[in-house]
């Protein structure tokens, strides 16, 4: 089963809002896949814009969304970056991932991300 994960990107949007979280998914990802020796991904992450146009994030990053709002995959999970679930601050994004990781596959593939990742997660009981 691969879980579709869109992270929606706009102008002035912060780095790490939608870094985090793509970083997470990918690394939850790879390390699910060496597990499992699955090669299908367990998530599929991908950005998605107004348009498919280029984005500037806050400090002038420049970003080109894979998509834009119509013609993307079907999506089952959807991330908008400063909606956030966990936590305040810089690491929001990442806590949030680490978080529905645990929650769509299990605490240990969350764990082993945040491991992978060098992250110190603290994990909310």
């Amino acid at each position: 089963m691969t879980i579709n994960t869109g992270i929606f990107i706009y102008n002035e949007v912060e780095v790490l809002d939608f870094a985090g979280p793509f970083e997470v998914f990918t690394t939850a990802s790879r390390v699910k896949s060496r597990q499992t020796k699955n090669t299908q991904p367990f998530f599929n992450v991908f950005t998605i814009g107004e348009k498919k146009e280029v984005i500037r994030a806050r400090g002038g990053l420049s970003i080109i969304p894979e998509y834009g709002v119509n013609g993307h995959p079907a999506i089952d999970l959807l991330i908008i970056p400063g909606g956030v679930v966990t936590a305040a601050g810089i690491s929001a994004g990442i806590d949030m991932s680490l978080y529905l990781v645990s929650r769509l596959a299990d605490s240990k593939l969350a764990l082993d991300t945040a491991r992978q990742m060098e992250y110190n997660w603290k994990q909310n009981p």
